[in-house]
């Protein structure tokens, strides 16, 4: 194939993933602003809807890491529509069942579903990118297709939730029907139009056992993905505060609740404008004053008592973090081998899960302790200087 149509056909695959993206991330979001409601109207007490979330993540935890050696070793386009059909199983049950083991079973389907999704389109993409594009073109083109990609993402939990908030008034739980052909269509967009040679494997020992020796192998011959990996396990001590916590915050800080929406807006527009930022450039010339600046604000946060000004300082070190993150994805995607793409890129998922349940638990008795303030003030501020530490470490051996 020449370059031009290697070239041509990259585009169509890009563009073909950004549309079914954005039709699964709509069915993902759209019942997010009223999960709760949605748990209480079947019968389910507030510790039940706690267990039903642990079984979600037990699922990815459990799941992932195969499921990425899977995506090596066979079709990842059958994989990413394996995990479609997965959800559509959830979603199913959610509909027609009301008991309190089915909706746990429910949300183990759609755990394991998420595993399957890692590391399987977005993986072949970025092998392509890196076959296609030659030279600094490479990671410019890896910056633009994950920029994109997240901001796509954004958009559609936008969508998504402001979709699912409003027909949950008008057909409550029949949303999921919506969700159902919203999901199908991203499945049936991949399967008709997704152009997927799989050249991964070509002349290459695809045995289940070599395969995660292989990815294991990388690993250890590469300090620079061990540091990455340690890197995002980092993030998720001011991640999964931010994620898990913030509507906690801001009730404690004195903000209505009818606010919430706002604010998850606000959240996805960050997301959004950090996403479309020339990243590398950013962190070679900014790193230290972007660091200054998030850690500055955790401490001002701490500090402040008026709302709006708590608010602006709140978001600072959410914008850092984001970069960051962004920043290590591109490095992560540049550095990781073609043929490991997949399982490497599940282990390091199923490996910042773990940092994610223990930053929780360590979240837990620090709140029990002292303050959900505190909290703010110490998992920030450790994040953002370990985690701007190793990527001047890794600018330096680039």
């Amino acid at each position: 194939m020449t370059n031009a149509k290697s070239v041509e056909k990259l585009t169509h695959n890009i563009n073909i993933f950004y549309v079914s993206m954005g039709m699964k991330g709509m069915a993902i979001t759209m019942p997010h602003a009223v999960l709760t409601l949605i748990f209480l109207s079947k019968g389910m007490t507030y510790s039940q809807i706690a267990t039903i979330q642990a079984f979600y993540s037990m699922a990815v935890v459990l799941f992932e890491f195969p499921s990425g050696v899977l995506a090596d070793r066979y079709n990842k386009k059958s994989i990413f529509i394996m995990s479609n059909i997965t959800m559509l199983f959830c979603y199913v049950m959610v509909l027609f069942f009301d008991s309190f083991v089915m909706m746990a079973l429910a949300w183990f389907l759609y755990g394991i579903s998420n595993a399957f999704e890692t590391g399987t389109i977005d993986a072949h993409i970025i092998v392509s990118i890196k076959r296609t594009c030659h030279g600094d073109e490479v990671q410019k083109k890896l910056e633009k297709f994950i920029g994109t990609g997240s901001s796509l993402t954004a958009a559609a939990s936008i969508a998504g939730a402001g979709l699912g908030f409003a027909l949950y008034q008008l057909i409550d739980i029949h949303l999921y029907y919506l969700m159902i052909v919203f999901m199908s269509m991203s499945a049936l967009l991949i399967f008709f139009q997704y152009k997927y040679r799989d050249v991964d494997r070509e002349g290459r020992d695809t045995r289940m056992k070599q395969l995660v020796k292989d990815s294991f192998k990388e690993l250890k011959n590469s300090p620079s993905l061990r540091w990455i990996i340690l890197c995002f396990g980092a993030l998720q001590m001011y991640l999964q505060v931010h994620f898990q916590m913030w509507q906690s915050f801001f009730l404690e800080v004195g903000y209505n609740e009818k606010l919430f929406l706002g604010f998850y807006l606000l959240f996805q527009i960050i997301t959004i404008i950090v996403y479309k930022l020339p990243i590398s450039k950013i962190m070679e010339h900014y790193l230290f004053c972007s660091a200054i600046g998030g850690i500055g604000a955790a401490i001002f946060l701490y500090l402040s008592s008026h709302k709006v000004l708590t608010l602006v300082l709140y978001c600072i070190p959410v914008v850092v973090i984001f970069m960051l993150g962004y920043y290590l994805q591109t490095i992560y995607n540049l550095k990781v081998k073609e043929e490991n793409i997949s399982s490497l890129t599940s282990l390091s998922s199923t490996i910042t899960r773990c940092f994610s349940v223990v930053t929780l638990l360590a979240a837990s008795m620090i709140i029990d302790a002292f303050s959900l303030k505190v909290l703010y003030l110490v998992f920030p501020i450790l994040s953002i200087a370990f985690v701007s530490l190793i990527c001047k470490k890794l600018m330096r051996h680039s």
